[in-house]
């Protein structure tokens, strides 16, 4: 389901905000992005908390680049489209500078950590 929800969500960031679709790089690496939060051992999850998956959902496709075009865009938008799913509503707004400045960030690997990602999700969302 979020496999599909990323490619609508990209090609929904592309027509809205401009942009060219390009080469994607396969559903394989998409399917490895959205399945990697998801992940468990011996039966427990391993990232059990929604906005560290939303954390990881959005460094994967920002980091991963797995669209032609609207990486940065399409991960804020999985992460956010997750969280409304997890019961966490959009916030009313984002600040556009800082958003656009840690996504730029995320995309380059300034940022890494999953935790800054995380904090950084709590941050916008406005929880502890």
């Amino acid at each position: 389901m979020l496999t599909t929800a990323a490619q609508t969500l990209n090609v929904y960031a592309l027509v809205r905000a401009g942009g060219h679709p390009g080469e994607n790089r396969g559903t394989e690496l998409l399917e490895q992005v959205v399945a990697a939060p998801f992940q468990t051992f011996e039966g427990q999850e391993l990232h059990p908390d929604p906005f560290e998956k939303a954390a990881l959902l959005m460094r994967g496709i920002t980091q991963g680049h797995p669209f032609g075009d609207g990486n940065k865009r399409t991960g804020l938008l999985v992460a956010s489209y997750f969280l409304e799913l997890s019961g966490h509503p959009l916030p009313e707004s984002f600040e556009e500078d800082q958003t656009t400045d840690f996504c730029m960030a995320l995309s380059a690997g300034e940022i890494r950590d999953v935790g800054v990602i995380t904090d950084q999700l709590r941050s916008w969302w406005g929880e502890k």
